[in-house]
């Protein structure tokens, strides 16, 4: 289940030599927005991140839990009324039971997360 229902839809995604690439389309009457901020809606950070979380789930195919954001720098803000598509691109290292992905979405974030593998999704 998306804890971010109908925040966003996921126009295409492609696997990539070491990760994907996914092209994201925002929805700029989501609820989130009517209070960040009235007339100039804004895309929280923290949400910047749970969308890389979704994707990665929605990529792997499995559940992942969050164990450390490694380093998050948010450049731009992204604001679904201007900038509707969005396109992330990851690179993903696994180390044990470990998944670390490497995202950025060009010019607004970059980040490197590690998560921790749940059992599969049945």
């Amino acid at each position: 289940m998306k804890l971010l229902k109908d925040l966003f839809e996921v126009v295409a995604m492609a696997p990539e030599p070491m990760g994907f690439s996914a092209t994201l389309r925002l929805s700029a009457s989501h609820v989130i927005y009517t209070g960040h901020f009235p007339g100039f809606p804004v895309t929280p950070a923290v949400v910047q991140l749970y969308i890389v979380h979704e994707l990665m789930e929605q990529y792997l195919g499995y559940k992942l839990k969050l164990k450390t954001v490694n380093y998050a720098k948010f450049v731009k803000v992204i604001n679904p009324e201007e900038s509707p598509e969005i396109e992330v691109l990851t690179q993903i290292e696994y180390i044990g039971s470990d998944v670390i992905v490497h995202a950025k979405a060009i010019p607004f974030f970059k980040c490197s997360i590690m998560y921790e593998r749940q059992q599969a999704e049945q």
